[in-house]
């Protein structure tokens, strides 16, 4: 496990089985820094100043791709609630209308 501090000045490595915690170690693709990664690597090259994967580092990315919008936690928690609310209104109301 390597725990970096700051950006670090990276060239020509080849990198297996570690793990950076800190700052991430070479943002983007390891060809930016004539290097390579031999598997098993994480928060080194291929992720972003917030430790996420960089989508354009990924095998077969294009620049035509675009990302699929999607809901946050809270408001697919929200979707749940109305539909749960949503349905037991129709049950009551299914309920009411056939004599229940």
């Amino acid at each position: 496990m390597l725990s970096a501090t700051s950006l670090q000045s990276i060239q020509f490595v080849d990198v297996a089985d570690n793990r950076a915690v800190g700052e991430v170690i070479a943002f983007g693709i390891p060809e930016n820094y004539q290097s390579k990664t031999s598997g098993n690597v994480y928060r080194w090259f291929q992720y972003n100043q917030a430790g996420g994967i960089d989508p354009t580092a990924l095998p077969g990315w294009s620049s035509s791709m675009r990302g699929i919008p999607s809901l946050s936690v809270v408001g697919t928690g929200v979707l749940v609630a109305l539909l749960a609310l949503v349905g037991s209104f129709y049950i009551r109301r299914r309920g009411v209308l056939s004599g229940n």
